[in-house]
């Protein structure tokens, strides 16, 4: 064969292929996007004797249990162990700040990655905890003569305020990332219609005409609300996620149906996340997992079957499909995969998302992402 003849066929050839590429472009795409990247297995395990609950906690996992707080890296081996006695525990973690309270009882611990910074004895029944990535804590609790009370400790164990509530129940509480800010999720329920409102105050002007109310759709229940890195709030409602900008304007992010979403979160502070389930045919149905951003710009991702849970945290959002663990980034794209055998309990992601304790009911599996 000549060498015209040669080159003929090679730019032929090339020229094949690059139309087949053209032709499939969209099946590749939906490839690439869709690849299976990673299948990642569990690097240590923990056998807990009186497990509670995991909370992260830095570049490090908590394991609590009902004599002690354990500290464990990306091994079983332990950093710290910290004796408690609770029986049962509500837990918040953000960035390096983990914060323990007594569900029902009266003892609040904040730990950080080295160790436990302070103990606090509250003077009521704890119901619900948060953090903020300095260290403060709002932790609502309730007493006889209120319907809730919310107190701020501040990182060195020192009390910032105490806020009274005696005609709502608070359901939520988060602190701005400034620590200026306690806002409070509460609800009204002695009318006809629940009524729900944000209750915003200055922690250092605690003067009761000087706290900001913003009332939300009439009976809606807020779920959960949580300062984002702009220091706006994010809303969690049971029919639609909100957006609170600087100014205590609600921005709609997402409506949605309680028959149509399986899971909805906003735990990762930043985004709004929501599984939908599509009808698509008489008998065929589709699971779309969607994102949206600050911008409320939408990520997609679909599902081949139906969730049973969702965690979010940092740019890591896990999906519990049944027989494995789905870990996407906060682009709507699949990074990681992960087979789980048995049952599980929890899965907390931790350090911005780049680990992730899973719990079963014998043990708990440690996950580098």
């Amino acid at each position: 064969m000549s060498r015209s003849k040669f080159i003929i066929i090679i730019v032929v050839m090339v020229l094949l292929f690059a139309l087949v590429i053209f032709i499939n472009r969209d099946r590749i795409t939906s490839f690439i996007n869709s690849k299976q990247w990673e299948i990642v297995d569990s690097i240590a395990t923990i056998y807990p004797n009186k497990y509670l609950g995991v909370a992260g906690c830095g570049d490090k996992i908590l394991v609590i249990e009902n004599d002690k707080v354990t500290a464990y890296t990306n091994s079983t081996a332990s950093s710290y162990s910290e004796s408690i006695n609770i029986k049962d525990v509500v837990v918040d973690s953000n960035k390096d700040y983990c914060v323990i309270g007594e569900t029902q009882g009266s003892k609040l611990f904040l730990f950080n990655e080295k160790g436990k910074v302070w103990e606090f004895d509250v003077n009521g029944e704890i119901q619900e905890v948060a953090v903020n990535k300095n260290g403060y804590v709002a932790c609502i609790y309730s007493k006889s003569g209120y319907r809730a009370l919310i107190k701020v400790i501040n990182n060195n164990g020192e009390e910032v305020i105490t806020n009274y509530l005696a005609s709502t129940y608070a359901v939520d509480a988060d602190i701005s990332n400034d620590n200026k800010y306690l806002t409070i999720a509460e609800i009204n329920v002695d009318g006809i219609n629940l009524e729900s409102s944000l209750k915003i105050v200055d922690i250092f002007n605690t003067k009761e005409n000087e706290a900001k109310t913003v009332p939300m759709e009439r009976n809606t229940l807020i779920l959960d609300v949580e300062y984002d890195d702009k220091n706006e709030l994010l809303v969690l409602e049971d029919s639609r996620i909100e957006r609170i900008d600087s100014n205590y304007d609600k921005v709609l992010v997402k409506e949605y149906k309680a028959g149509e979403a399986s899971h909805v979160t906003i735990g990762n502070e930043n985004n709004a996340i929501i599984i939908e389930k599509e009808d698509t045919g008489i008998f065929s149905t589709k699971y779309v997992v969607r994102i949206y951003d600050n911008d409320l710009e939408e990520k997609e991702y679909e599902l081949d079957t139906s969730s049973k849970a969702i965690f979010a945290q940092g740019k890591t959002i896990c999906i519990d499909v049944g027989n494995e663990l789905l870990f996407l980034n906060t682009n709507g794209k699949l990074t990681k995969r992960c087979k789980i055998d048995g049952q599980v309990r929890d899965v907390k992601l931790y350090n911005n998302g780049s680990m992730s304790a899973i719990v079963f009911k014998d043990r708990v599996e440690i996950v580098k992402l």
